[in-house]
């Protein structure tokens, strides 16, 4: 009996050191180091301590959202123990001061990102969510946009359309053609399971198709990088189309 006991325990001790190492991430963002384990995260700038949180984070992004000079910080924080998902924003000053926290679990949040969809002073937040709508009645991933209301340290919806043309498994902001409007960037599922990368512009009180690339056996994310990145691979625009890799590719 004991022996089976401590079979039992160290069975749990193992696993339980074998998914904190899994979880264990480490990023740097110019002077911040973001490290994250299965109930532990913590924001550093230059080795101090500026934030620390009791949840594993899930996702990131840095941006000066309002041009003051001050760097906001988006994150995504998941607690594995009580289920509970939370999405914060932070205005990096010197003391970081909380602009909004949402707790979001039923929405399951998964991505955040700033982006300027509209091209004026302010960048929005997309926050990727995965949830039925009324509309699209399954569990599917999200990407839903909003304003950030400072006043109130709240946002409000400013996109939370049902679907694009295809379900997608991840997503990211980026001014590619450089005009001054962040683009969406989709990585869309196919129906015979290939992918292909899309690229959506705001267009009056949506977002509409603009360039596709050719269909990719396997796509998976986009890489955490100053330039937009699909699996560690650069993305070009190219004749009116999206290319993954080397530039000049025949189309």
């Amino acid at each position: 009996m004991k022996k089976f006991v401590f079979f039992i325990v160290s069975t749990i001790v193992f696993l339980f050191l074998l998914f904190s190492i899994f979880f264990y991430k480490s990023y740097d963002y110019k002077d911040y180091q973001i490290t994250s384990s299965l109930f532990k995260s913590q924001i550093k700038r230059n080795n101090k301590s500026l934030i620390k949180k009791n949840y594993y984070t899930k996702d990131f992004d840095f941006s000066d959202v309002n041009k003051d000079g001050n760097l906001e910080l988006a994150l995504v924080y998941k607690n594995y123990l009580t289920r509970k998902s939370l999405v914060e924003v932070y205005s990096l000053k010197e003391n970081p001061e909380l602009i909004l926290s949402k707790e979001l679990s039923k929405y399951k949040p998964w991505r955040v990102k700033f982006g300027n969809i509209l091209g004026d002073e302010e960048e929005e937040l997309l926050i990727g969510f995965i949830k039925k709508t009324p509309l699209h009645p399954i569990m599917d991933k999200r990407c839903f946009a909003y304003k950030i209301d400072w006043e109130n340290k709240s946002y409000i919806p400013m996109y939370r359309a049902s679907r694009f043309l295809q379900s997608f498994t991840d997503f990211t902001s980026y001014d590619l053609d450089k005009d001054g409007y962040a683009e969406l960037f989709l990585i869309e599922k196919n129906r015979d399971g290939s992918n292909r990368l899309t690229c959506y512009k705001w267009h009056g009180y949506g977002y509409q198709l603009f360039y596709k690339s050719k269909d990719y056996k396997k796509l998976k994310e986009f890489t955490k990088s100053e330039k937009l990145m699909v699996d560690g691979r650069e993305v070009f625009l190219q004749d009116e189309k999206l290319i993954i890799g080397e530039k000049n590719e025949k189309l």
